[in-house]
């Protein structure tokens, strides 16, 4: 893929890693010899971004999410993509012409109640989630009571220029031709043997409702799902917040290779100060499960342990 046309997340998206990238690049594996890559908790997709640029030939790309409407938005864009264009174009001339700032607002709120009302599953339902996601606030996912369990977010920044950038759908188009899309649990994800796996699950103590919680007691079932793919020769990483509180040196496995990275959460997590809002420091973990095939073991002893029973008169039995 040419610079010019290299692939940038599609949204704004709270717990997008783009900016984190440069952190774990020295950790990741070599792109170029990744033959499948899996992202279970997709969100903006910036990892994929990354990876796509590397563009070797006949990689397969498992991409899934467990929020239904995000995934739609990607289904459309790779299999609709002019269609889902056209119907953005309206939306963006609409909000273009109201110049006041009360009036763009207005029109966001009319077009989020219209969403709520769409079926699901459309080309247009599609194109009218992102367009609210570009034009909400500071790329946060959250419920309202009206939306009933659908996207919620207030009206974000205003915009007064283009609103849409064609170039990068038709781009994202492309790289997602050659992508499984799934909208479903991360259990239930198909990894093809030897994949590089990354997981960026919603955060311990993040603020973002994607419309289904994950507690703890989910965060300590992802675990175990990286330990069995690493044991099923996956190379995997999990990304999460540390709390501080010790949960990921009780619940990962001893082999894992852990890293911190001190950062700041410029969205949904800011305190009121004298003088304002502050963003919060917070610390960023990521997990590494190293490819770990199960060694082959036996219920009956080795040739030389028979020896040494029989030698000594013990029966030969296993341990």
């Amino acid at each position: 893929m040419q610079k010019s046309q290299a692939l940038r997340p599609l949204m704004k998206w709270a717990g997008g890693k783009k900016k984190l990238l440069k952190h774990y690049k020295n950790r990741l594996p070599d792109y170029q010899a990744i033959d499948s890559f899996v992202e279970p908790f997709f969100g903006g997709g910036a990892l994929f971004c990354d990876i796509v640029a590397s563009a070797p030939k006949n990689r397969r790309y498992v991409i899934n999410d467990n929020n239904e409407e995000l995934v739609s938005i990607y289904l459309a864009i790779r299999d609709d993509c002019e269609e889902f264009i056209a119907h953005l174009k309206p939306l963006e001339a609409g909000y273009l012409r109201c110049a006041k700032r009360e009036r763009k607002k207005a029109f966001y709120y009319t077009i989020r109640t219209q969403y709520w009302g769409m079926q699901l599953g459309t080309v247009r339902t599609a194109a009218t989630l992102y367009f609210l996601l570009l034009t909400s606030f500071n790329g946060i996912w959250q419920l309202c009571k009206e939306s009933e369990g659908r996207f919620g977010t207030p009206a974000g920044r205003l915009i007064y220029r283009s609103v849409i950038d064609e170039a990068r759908i038709r781009i994202w188009s492309t790289a997602l031709q050659s992508a499984t899309i799934s909208a479903t649990s991360f259990e239930r994800v198909q990894v093809p043997a030897g994949s590089f796996v990354y997981c960026d699950p919603p955060y311990r103590g993040g603020h973002a409702s994607y419309g289904k919680g994950f507690t703890d007691a989910d965060q300590i079932r992802l675990i175990q799902w990286c330990d069995q793919l690493a044991r099923k020769g996956c190379h995997v990483f999990l990304a999460n917040r540390d709390l501080g509180d010790g949960f990921f040196d009780r619940y990962l496995p001893k082999y894992c290779l852990v890293s911190r990275v001190s950062v700041i959460y410029t969205a949904g997590r800011r305190k009121r100060t004298a003088s304002g809002f502050e963003a919060k420091p917070a610390t960023e973990i990521l997990a590494e499960f190293p490819p770990r095939r199960r060694r082959r073991t036996s219920h009956y002893p080795s040739r030389s342990r028979s020896r040494e029973c029989h030698r000594h008169g013990l029966r030969n039995s296993p341990r």
